[in-house]
């Protein structure tokens, strides 16, 4: 496995694809990360609700789903905001 981690077309790759991209660009996809947290932040919900799967990692999980879409919903209002001064 770690040979693989090393090869040099795996190193980087969250990066990739955003070189040279515009900030609208960049704002729209904060948007996404946005969505996609907040869904994954409502099935946790459910799996809580139907008390799916142990209940120390349910209540970790749904601490880290609020965190990081609290981060991401800063984020994406600073991004739009940023937007905006520049028009």
């Amino acid at each position: 496995m770690e040979r693989l981690n090393a090869h040099p077309r795996r190193r980087g790759q969250n990066g990739r694809g955003s070189k040279g991209r515009s900030h609208t660009e960049f704002t729209a996809r904060l948007g996404i990360v946005l969505e996609e947290a907040d869904e994954s932040e409502l099935w946790l919900d459910v799996a809580n609700d139907k008390c799916w799967g142990n209940e120390n990692e349910r209540k970790w999980l749904l601490k880290e789903a609020g965190e990081l879409r609290a981060i991401f919903s800063k984020a994406c209002s600073t991004a739009r905001a940023k937007e905006r001064r520049s028009s």
